[in-house]
């Protein structure tokens, strides 16, 4: 195994670890009722621009294990088909609350969970209308990577939901620095890459994708990440 192999490997080890402490919680209904909350709510800022365009079949890069997305809980997205792409195998995992539990089993059923990466998309060219990429590209091996393919498989003049955490430029030196001290702490091993808000915007529109809507914007020099949210558009060839 390669040194990149084996970081990625570790990656994916502490992002499995994660996500099953944090499903081994929805047995109680109020930790899973936050989840989906939380899902419906990450798509809001572009909602209008997005129901404005017929969705035959979309994507979200980066699902997770859960296997819903946040294309998968908002029920206003009436595509005719769904895909979940994650790296990791969908868990299994138990609702306590009758009515709960068959709730989420009906939002699961909406998507049909792939596994495989954001690098290496298994669809053909121009498949989609939208995709949804949240919190997903700072956890890659190659983000630059992710974008291109969502790129090639998302047709002509189809929405890109893209969402990541950002840094001031101190905040971001500060983050490299402490990975460099301890680098096999959990946070920097799950997060490979760190970008600013003015980073995320210049890489989309190099790839090709113009932007349509933003949330957040660059801090002056200090501040905790935050979550800049993009809705951008594939140009036409």
């Amino acid at each position: 195994m390669t040194e990149d192999s084996a970081i990625w490997q570790a990656a994916q080890d502490e992002e499995g670890k994660l996500w099953r402490a944090y499903a081994s919680n929805f047995e109680d209904s109020a930790p899973l009722l936050a989840y989906l909350a939380k899902l419906r709510s990450v798509c809001a800022f572009a909602q209008g621009d997005v129901d404005d365009r017929p969705i035959n079949m979309a994507l979200e890069i980066g699902v997770g294990p859960i296997g819903i997305g946040a294309l998968g809980a908002n029920s206003r997205f009436e595509a005719s088909a769904i895909v979940g792409v994650d790296p990791l195998p969908r868990l299994d995992f138990s609702c306590r609350d009758a009515a709960l539990s068959s709730h989420v089993s009906a939002l699961r059923d909406r998507v049909v969970y792939c596994q495989a990466i954001g690098e290496q998309l298994p669809f053909r060219a121009e498949s989609f209308d939208l995709i949804c990429c949240h919190n997903v590209i700072d956890h890659c091996r190659a983000p630059a990577a992710v974008l291109h393919e969502s790129w090639r498989v998302l047709k002509p003049c189809g929405f890109l939901i893209l969402t990541v955490n950002t840094f001031s430029l101190v905040g971001q030196l500060k983050f490299e620095m402490l990975r460099l001290l301890r680098p096999h702490e959990p946070n920097f091993i799950m997060h490979p890459s760190t970008f600013t808000h003015s980073q995320i915007k210049r890489l989309a529109a190099h790839i090709g994708y113009d932007p349509r809507l933003e949330v957040g914007a660059d801090r002056s020099l200090l501040g905790r990440s935050r979550l800049s949210s993009f809705l951008l558009l594939k140009r036409e060839k």
